[in-house]
């Protein structure tokens, strides 16, 4: 027997929620981002900490010092989630008016189907999970966003621990080597070799990266799985 796929995936619904706000509520869709960066400094601040702190002890700094680069942290961290939560809290107004443009089109939907669906049971199933859809602020349409912003949040660790690689010093090849591959492919001197061999490195993070989130989607988002 053939499992019945859903008739619309994850990208489609957050697309259509994102044209909805855009064109209602727009400020849902900045809070959003904003709240987003948050979540992505309070995440790349809480890495740097443990590594910042531990280098001031191996520098074995004063007491002051240590103290006052735990207290910075600290403060750092506090201040941000604060502000995320607040953007987080603040949207809820204006995703309730989103949802209540989509309690409109619900109405308006189920007011002007044919008569002859009135009584069909396909039909009325269909319209009471519309209605529980937009029903209250623990519905799918409210859950939408919870989903988006996790999925960006996500992407944009990823892409601050991609950028904190490209940091990193590509591999270093010996002299002899670096010569010898040189005139195996006939390249002009090491700079080209070097210039090859970073652009071989950054290809080769960028396809890590998109195979990673490509797994988050369909491990955790994606709806045809």
């Amino acid at each position: 027997m053939r499992k019945d796929k859903s008739v619309y995936s994850t990208p489609h619904c957050l697309g259509y929620m994102v044209k909805t706000a855009w064109k209602h509520q727009r400020d849902v869709l900045w809070r959003l981002v904003l709240a987003v960066a948050c979540a992505v400094g309070l995440q790349a601040m809480q890495l740097y900490a443990a590594p910042e702190i531990l280098a001031s002890v191996e520098r074995q700094d004063s007491i002051s010092d240590l103290l006052r680069g735990i207290l910075m942290f600290s403060l750092g961290m506090l201040l941000v989630g604060t502000v995320k939560t607040y953007f987080a809290y603040s949207a809820q107004i204006r995703r309730i008016a989103v949802r209540c443009v989509l309690i409109d089109r619900v109405i308006e939907k189920a007011c002007t189907m044919s008569y002859c669906l009135c009584s069909d049971s396909k039909a009325i199933e269909v319209k009471n999970g519309a209605y529980m859809a937009v029903g209250d602020n623990n519905s799918g349409t409210e859950h939408i966003w919870v989903t988006l912003e996790t999925l960006l949040s996500a992407a944009g660790i990823l892409l601050l621990a991609l950028l904190s690689c490209l940091l990193l010093p590509a591999p270093s090849l010996g002299l002899t080597l670096a010569q010898k591959l040189v005139e195996t492919f006939h390249m002009m001197d090491l700079n080209q070799l070097y210039t090859v061999l970073f652009c071989l490195w950054f290809l080769a993070l960028g396809a890590i990266e998109y195979l990673v989130l490509r797994w988050v989607w369909r491990r955790w988002f994606s709806l045809e799985r």
